[in-house]
């Protein structure tokens, strides 16, 4: 499997162009970033919580962490993040640990860093651990019509890759 199902049929559908880099099989996003020579700034990944009123798909640059308090706080909701076991049940066509960053196809609401605006292209995982998409930010920002868009991303961890990035 190159694509998870649901996400090539989703691609497709809204005619969106994206490419697909193959590389060797990896346990984690970090791993698929230096496989394949990608700047980890670009690649972007999905973190599943949860509350009593259902799950939430948090989609932030790889290189950033989700504040949870600023998250709750935005989103007026005491979420938790879920386990990973709970995360694969999510994803039935995926590989366990491969989850594509698009919360709509599974029927998940979402929310999305707003640093992602800043990104030429964002490179995410396929549903498997063995390839990655890419796709224009102005394509996944038209996708995620849907999602909403708020600042949730530790300050600290953007600001240290944007002086990585300057350095």
């Amino acid at each position: 499997m190159t694509l998870a199902a649901t996400l090539k049929k989703f691609l497709h559908k809204h005619r969106v162009q994206y490419r697909v880099l193959h590389h060797d099989r990896t346990t984690s996003l970090e791993e698929a970033a230096r496989a394949t020579g990608i700047d980890r700034n670009q690649m972007i990944k999905a973190s599943v919580l949860w509350d009593g009123n259902g799950y939430v798909m948090a989609v932030l640059p790889l290189s950033a962490k989700i504040d949870a308090f600023k998250l709750k706080r935005q989103l007026h909701r005491p979420l938790q993040l879920v386990s990973r076991h709970e995360i694969d049940r999510l994803f039935p066509d995926c590989e366990p640990g491969s989850h594509p960053p698009i919360g709509e196809i599974y029927h998940l609401d979402w929310v999305l860093d707003k640093s992602l605006y800043q990104l030429n292209s964002v490179y995410f995982e396929s549903g498997c651990h063995t390839s990655l998409v890419q796709i224009s930010t102005d394509d996944f920002l038209f996708l995620s019509s849907g999602a909403f868009y708020c600042p949730f991303a530790d300050a600290s961890a953007i600001h240290s890759v944007a002086v990585s990035l300057s350095n």
